[in-house]
């Protein structure tokens, strides 16, 4: 009983008392490949099948301490090797494998229920705890990139089949990829993949690329590159259409379709190759085209993120949401015109984020180009983790100094209008510290010195103690970028293809690309 009692209390939060039993505590705080504790408590009666309240294993406790500890990983995968040894025995292991085809589909929830008796389970590395999280889903939502490697290999690779020359290794992917769940119809095609798990927030850039590294991921990901990339190749062909178009039209509609709405005339209707009569049939025509496909790829996106989002799977929700965004913005922009175009109106402010979206939207298909991804991933990276924490800390200095010099110029002999209110101010100081503004002006304070002292002050902080360390800090991010590059451009390749695979595989229509089939692995 003893044995079986869990230890509970948040303060055991990130410590060896998290896996909440003996023989996972014994395991998590295991150094030098020493296991006489877990091989004492083994022999007393402890089984490593039995799991804490969270519904884990000692094999999900040692993920998930892997994950927050990753400088003890020798010893903990040490001890993963160390008790899936003892869990399996190596001759009817092998045995149960060769009876079994399909390996992920044989563990069934009476299986599952064999935890609360006294026999041994079968296929423990399948349990799933209370997050719905195999150790293996687990390991790659985390990025514990070691431990993931050893559960492939030992759970889910087939024996060798020798033909004499080579090895042929085998392996059941059904929980990698769910594009076989699709083309097969099976049942756990809502189910989050593996490679989908790459995506969540837990799991860092760092750890994504270990985990693409990995030979069985790396294949998967090859084989459905080399089979989406024609058709990716078409889209963005008609995309680039589409953008020329429509910013040309855009440009061109309010000189020459409403001209006679205005009082004067500035564009000569006549010096035109294309009559605007054809010109509008070309513009609703481009518009209705895309904005009623980018709509519907929009909402089958958004299905998606709802299945993945539906069993608690929240922090997906991010899964390629800044490309759906651009979806829906290019969509409805696109649908509005038309209406606008035929009615002959002339409003055209919503133009502006359409035609931004359209063209972020390129930055989909960077992946055709390994250096253009290094770029883009740069921008991306630098604006989100470099430029929105130097802005919040130069608009902290530009505000309380900007307030300082409106009070030094409140009372002047002569109104000042670069400081009259706090809002000219704020410009002001802005750009004078960028060499816009003459610093003359500082002279009609009602305490010149004191003017020239603040402003000095100011310059030092923001623009070249501030900005130089944020030019180094945008240096070291590119320089990482680009010394990853590689890496970048499979995790960029595989984001391509996770939305295009949710807009493609779609019940009724999958059986009907044969671009699929070549990606079957």
């Amino acid at each position: 009983k003893l044995l079986s009692t869990t230890s509970k209390g948040h303060r055991f939060s990130n410590t060896a008392l998290m896996g909440q039993l003996p023989l996972t505590v014994a395991a998590l705080a295991s150094k030098n490949n020493n296991f006489t504790v877990m091989e004492t408590l083994l022999n007393r009666g402890a089984e490593i099948w039995w799991t804490n309240e969270h519904g884990d294993t000692v094999f999900h406790s040692l993920i998930k301490y892997a994950d927050i500890y990753p400088d003890k990983m020798s010893h903990l995968q040490a001890s993963f090797e160390y008790l899936w040894r003892k869990y399996s025995n190596p001759e009817t292991h092998l045995e149960d494998k060769q009876k079994n085809g399909n390996i992920a589909e044989s563990s069934s929830k009476a299986e599952v229920d064999e935890n609360k008796s006294k026999t041994k389970p079968k296929y423990l590395l399948f349990w799933k705890n209370k997050s719905e999280l195999t150790p293996l889903q687990l390991s790659a939502k985390l990025g514990v990139s070691q431990l993931f490697d050893f559960i492939v290999n030992v759970q889910y690779r087939v024996p060798n089949i020798k033909d004499g020359l080579f090895d042929i290794r085998e392996y059941d992917v059904t929980e990698f990829d769910r594009l076989i769940a699709y083309k097969e119809k099976l049942e756990n095609e809502k189910k989050i993949t593996v490679l989908e798990r790459l995506f969540d927030p837990k799991c860092t850039h760092k750890e994504a690329f270990q985990l693409l590294n990995q030979e069985l991921i790396a294949f998967i990901l090859y084989k459905k590159w080399m089979a989406y990339r024609r058709p990716l190749r078409f889209w963005m062909f008609l995309h680039i259409i589409f953008m020329t178009l429509f910013t040309t039209f855009t440009s061109l509609k309010a000189e020459i379709l409403f001209c006679s709405q205005m009082n004067q005339t500035i564009c000569d209707i006549g010096d035109l190759f294309v009559p605007p009569l054809a010109l509008s049939i070309i513009a609703i025509g481009n518009n209705l085209i895309f904005g009623v496909f980018y709509m519907v790829f929009f909402i089958l996106c958004c299905k998606e993120i709802k299945d993945r989002c539906g069993n608690g799977n929240f922090r997906l929700v991010y899964h390629n949401l800044d490309y759906v965004i651009c979806l829906f913005v290019i969509a409805v922009g696109a649908l509005v015109d038309i209406f606008l175009i035929s009615l002959r109106i002339h409003w055209d402010f919503h133009l502006i984020l359409v035609l931004i979206c359209s063209w972020y939207f390129m930055l989909y298909f960077a992946p055709f180009s390994k250096n253009i991804v290094s770029f883009t991933h740069m921008i991306k990276q630098g604006v989100l983790e470099d430029f929105v924490p130097f802005g919040c800390v130069f608009i902290g200095l530009l505000f309380p100094f900007s307030g300082v010099m409106h009070i030094l110029f409140l009372g002047a002999e002569e109104k000042v209008d670069e400081f009259f209110t706090f809002e000219n101010s704020l410009f002001t100081m802005f750009n004078l510290g960028v060499g816009l503004n003459n610093i003359d002006v500082l002279n009609e304070a009602r305490a010149p010195w004191l003017a020239y002292m603040v402003f000095f002050v100011f310059a030092i902080l923001s623009f070249m103690h501030l900005f130089n360390a944020f030019i180094a800090v945008m240096s070291q991010t590119f320089s990482d970028v680009h010394v990853d590059k590689h890496s970048y451009l499979k995790f960029n390749r595989l984001r391509m293809i996770e939305l295009f695979e949710d807009i493609f595989l779609t019940k009724g229509l999958v059986q009907w690309f044969s671009f699929i089939d070549k990606a079957i692995h």
